[in-house]
């Protein structure tokens, strides 16, 4: 049996890293852009770089509650964000999204809309390669997002300064875009993220403001905004 070791003595990496590390071990061949990723889901292998309509598609839900941002959240900042001319909301997700979405179409039904349960997760990659800008919560959408090239801003219920290694850890599994990416969270706590309960949990979700989202946005998207 053939044996091979591949070695990483960093403390803390990226889980990519580590597995780059162990492809390259075996001598496999790894693209080092997202062409591979987009050739493999049928998409051009380089993604249009040209200027296009200004659409933000939003994914509101995640496996865990602890990592919905509130819904009073989304809404604020989608209000916030159509005070950019020209930008139009897309909200993405399954059947079960498409009644909770609702109020946040009722903000501007002309120029947000719910796509929720139309596509299934086969088809998402080229409905989301159509955004020039994806907002999250840290879940899978935000991840297919992310290595299609897409601008992508994820809102994690990891605080700063916690441990780098944990699970929900964005130093380990964080989204990284060749578009650009940035995740925001909430502020250090004096108590571990293994310590909290649910409630807990939830409360660093709602330390996450709208503001300093749609700030973050804006430094991805270089939008000016009307007065």
């Amino acid at each position: 049996m053939l044996s091979i070791i591949a070695r990483d003595d960093r403390e803390h990496a990226h889980e990519s890293e580590r597995v780059a590390t162990m492809v390259e071990a075996l001598g496999l061949p790894l693209p080092l852009d997202d062409g591979g990723t987009r050739a493999f889901f049928g998409l051009k292998k380089v993604r249009d770089s040209r200027p296009g309509p200004r659409r933000v598609f939003i994914h509101t839900s995640a496996h865990d509650d602890f990592r919905q941002w509130p819904l009073e959240s989304w809404m604020q900042l989608i209000r916030s964000l159509l005070h950019v001319e020209g930008v139009e909301i897309v909200l993405v997700g399954g059947p079960g999204d498409w009644s909770a979405h609702q109020p946040l179409v009722a903000v501007n039904p002309t120029r947000v809309r719910s796509v929720a349960g139309e596509v299934g997760l086969d088809s998402l990659p080229a409905q989301v390669d159509e955004a020039a800008l994806f907002i999250g919560n840290d879940s899978g959408p935000a991840h297919i997002a992310a290595t299609l090239g897409v601008p992508t801003l994820v809102i994690s219920c990891f605080p700063e300064r916690d441990d780098p290694g944990h699970p929900n850890s964005p130093e380990r599994f964080g989204v990284r875009s060749t578009g650009g990416s940035a995740v925001l969270r909430p502020p250090a706590q004096s108590a571990a993220f293994d310590t909290l309960d649910r409630e807990g949990r939830r409360l660093m979700m709602r330390r996450v403001t709208p503001h300093a989202v749609e700030e973050a946005a804006y430094e991805l998207t270089a939008w000016g905004v009307t007065q």
